[in-house]
C-alpha cells in the first residue's frame, strides 16, 4: 500500500485576528551606570543568592534612595520628598535595614564609637547593679554625674541590671551578654 498525503481542506480560507500591540511594562527601566568592579560585586551577589542581576541591582537601588534621600535633606517645608518628617523618615530607615546594619557592625567589633562607649557604659551599671538597686536620679546611691537624664530615662522602665538585660534583649541587644552577677 502506497502511502498518500492528506491535504486539509477546510473550504474557508482562514482569516488572522489583528494583533493588537503589546501591553508595556508598567516598571520603568533604568540604565544605570556602576563601575565594572559594582557590575562583578552585583553579579557574584546574584550567583550567591540564586537570584537575576536585576533583582540585586532593584534592590540596590531601593536600598540606596534612602541614602540619597537623607543625604539631599529636607524640602522647603521640612518633609523629606513631602512625604516623611525627619522622624518618620529615620524610623522607615531603621526598619527597613537600620537595625541589620547595627547588628552587623556589632558582630565584627566595628560599632560606631558613641554607640560602643555607650553600650559599654549600659553593661557596666548592668553588671555592677545589685539586683533591685534603683537607678533614678537623686537615688542615694549614685553619685551625681553617674547619670544623665537621658541615661535616667533609658533605666526608668527597669530599674535593675535585670530589667535593663531584659530591655536591651528586647531592643535588639541581646548579643551584649549581660550577664548579672550579683
Amino acid at each position: 500500500m502506497a502511502q498518500t498525503k492528506r491535504q486539509s481542506t477546510s473550504g474557508a480560507a482562514k482569516t488572522s485576528k489583528p494583533s493588537q500591540p503589546p501591553k508595556p511594562d508598567p516598571r520603568p527601566t533604568v540604565h544605570i551606570r556602576i563601575t565594572p568592579d559594582e557590575k562583578t560585586i552585583g553579579k557574584d551577589i546574584a550567583d550567591q543568592t540564586q537570584q537575576t542581576d536585576g533583582a540585586i541591582f532593584a534592590e540596590s537601588i531601593s536600598y540606596g534612595l534612602f541614602i540619597v534621600l537623607i543625604k539631599a535633606g529636607p524640602d522647603v517645608n521640612g518633609l523629606y520628598v513631602g512625604r516623611w518628617t525627619a522622624k518618620e523618615l529615620a524610623q522607615l530607615v531603621r526598619r527597613k535595614f537600620g537595625n541589620e546594619l547595627i547588628d552587623f557592625q556589632f558582630e565584627n567589633g566595628e560599632l560606631p564609637s558613641f554607640l560602643r562607649d555607650y553600650l559599654k557604659t549600659l553593661k557596666t551599671l548592668a553588671e555592677e547593679r545589685p539586683s533591685g538597686a534603683q537607678l533614678t536620679p537623686g537615688s542615694q546611691s549614685l553619685q551625681p554625674g553617674d547619670l544623665t537624664e537621658e541615661d535616667a530615662m533609658v533605666f526608668s522602665s527597669s530599674t535593675d541590671a535585670d530589667g535593663v538585660k531584659q530591655s536591651l534583649g528586647s531592643m535588639g541587644f541581646g548579643m551584649l551578654g549581660l550577664n548579672h552577677t550579683g
